[in-house]
């Protein structure tokens, strides 16, 4: 699940693809073609929405119907306000105060904050967003004079009885106790961004929120733990990237949980849940700014994964890479078994820090470890930055490395996006590979590193194999990203 921040959205809240013409395209609208008691009676329906999709596959929705469409520009518009607060600039926090008052009933308030504010204010915003029954609240302050010296009172919200969806971005929360009485029953998504709260207080909102199904929490420094227990709420999506202070998560008892994604430094004090051959644990994102010791990998992934074998989409960096190569050949077999294979994983994406011949080395290993067969995506995101000074490369040791991986390994491969490409010896090696090794490939899309890179085509020699892909439409070259196959996990929480 991909979570959308209020303030992501577009000035309408609707994706262009969504807002853009179709004079050209007959569409049939059969949604329209109901009567109109029964387009009706769907309709207060589809408004639920965030009990049990996000925001953005609601807005996709509208492409069933015009009216649907309608409706929901006509909704958002009536119901949704966005306030931002700038020094000498209506409306101030006072004014804003005001508006609200007058306002009879918000569903989304996003308000954004350039300048002094006082705990009060925001204290006042809530009970504001309580009386006008906001379902989704999004607060941010930007002034960093005033970040450190506004505190926010979680216990208020439990007056927002409607609440389903909080963001709050640069905030310090405040220390105060909760009451048995507060809680946030209606509470589905959770987003904290540069949010100060520590670990005590994030699992006193835990508890309190038993609807609660996605958690994204990023760059949240004061957080050394994060620990949901048996019979918490059935969390479906977990984000944890950027908190520096963490050194434990444990979801174990979160059966519920469908997707992982974090990023930051090796926990050995990681551990997702249990799962069964019926699990519906179908994806992880992993990706360790710094290295794994590969002495404790063995006991670290039977303690902290689970079976792999339902996933169809998974995530790692070149640093999870390196551990596959590092274990000794007679333990190799052993404790990769315990993962139980990837046999139902459809995409999968490697992120490079660095590419050099070891990098390729721990692919091919990774190949050569586990079965594939139904792996139609793979995305290689490669590093902006490089070296000054290559490596000398040796075309006949990158040669010999490759025939490690079968033959059947890619089969069903059908389409490999390398991002970042600059037409280094390793980069087209790479991509000779995946000419020879997926024999049903249909699309080799190179994104250039530069705009202004020289054309694919002049760099080979006649009768190399990439002459012929190009000449076939297998090889497709791009300057941006924009136009090519997005991967399920397009959100990178690192910068390359």
């Amino acid at each position: 699940m991909v979570v959308v921040p209020l303030e992501a959205l577009p000035d309408d809240g609707l994706p262009a693809a969504a807002a853009a013409e179709e004079d050209d395209v007959m569409v049939v609208d059969r949604v329209e073609a109901l009567p109109d008691d029964g387009l009706l009676r769907r309709w207060p329906l589809w408004r639920q929405r965030p009990r049990f999709l996000s925001l953005e596959s609601a807005i996709r929705t509208t492409v069933l119907s015009k009216e649907w469409l309608r409706l929901w520009k006509e909704d958002w518009g009536q119901k949704s306000r966005r306030y931002e607060i700038r020094a000498r600039c209506a409306p101030s926090v006072e004014g804003l105060l005001k508006i609200l008052e007058e306002e009879r009933r918000l569903e989304r308030l996003s308000v954004v904050v350039h300048t002094i504010m006082k705990s009060s204010h925001l204290r006042e915003i809530i009970e504001r967003s309580a009386d006008r029954r906001v379902e989704q609240l999004h607060v941010e302050l930007t002034n960093p004079n005033v970040v450190d010296k506004v505190r926010f009172h979680l216990p208020i919200l439990s007056r927002v009885i409607a609440l389903q969806h909080l963001s709050l971005r640069q905030i310090v929360v405040s220390k105060m106790r909760f009451t048995p009485q507060q809680r946030f029953n209606e509470l589905s998504e959770i987003c904290f961004h540069f949010v100060s709260i520590e670990s005590y207080m994030l699992r006193n909102v835990i508890t309190r929120c038993p609807n609660l199904r996605v958690l994204d929490l990023r760059s949240c420094f004061d957080l050394d733990a994060v620990a949901i227990s048996p019979g918490g709420p059935k969390l479906s999506s977990l984000t944890i990237a950027g908190c520096k202070h963490l050194n434990k998560v444990n979801v174990v008892g979160v059966t519920s949980l469908r997707s992982v994604f974090y990023s930051g430094r090796f926990l050995s004090s990681f551990y997702l849940p249990r799962t069964s051959r019926r699990s519906s644990f179908t994806d992880l994102y992993i990706c360790y700014d710094g290295p794994i010791i590969p002495m404790v990998f063995g006991k670290w992934a039977q303690d902290a994964l689970p079976k792999l074998s339902n996933l169809s989409n998974l995530t790692i960096c070149s640093n999870s890479l390196k551990i596959v190569p590092s274990l000794p050949d007679e333990e190799r077999t052993t404790q990769l078994k315990w993962l139980g294979g990837f046999r139902r994983l459809k995409e999968l994406q490697l992120l490079l820090f660095d590419i050099k011949t070891i990098n390729v080395f721990d692919i091919y290993a990774f190949l050569q470890s586990f079965h594939f067969p139904n792996l139609t995506k793979l995305f290689l995101q490669l590093p902006r930055i490089r070296e000054d000074v290559q490596e000398a490369v040796r075309e006949d040791v990158l040669q010999s490395m490759s025939e490690g991986v079968p033959e059947y390994a890619l089969d069903n491969l059908k389409v490999v996006r390398m991002m970042n490409f600059n037409r280094t010896r390793i980069e087209m090696h790479l991509v000779r590979f995946f000419l020879r090794k997926a024999r049903n490939i249909n699309s080799l899309q190179l994104v250039s590193l530069f705009h202004n890179a020289i054309p694919l085509g002049l760099a080979v020699q006649q009768g190399d194999i990439i002459q012929g892909a190009l000449a076939s439409g297998v090889i497709q070259e791009s300057n941006s990203g924009a136009g090519t196959t997005q991967p399920c996990h397009s959100e990178v929480f690192i910068d390359f």
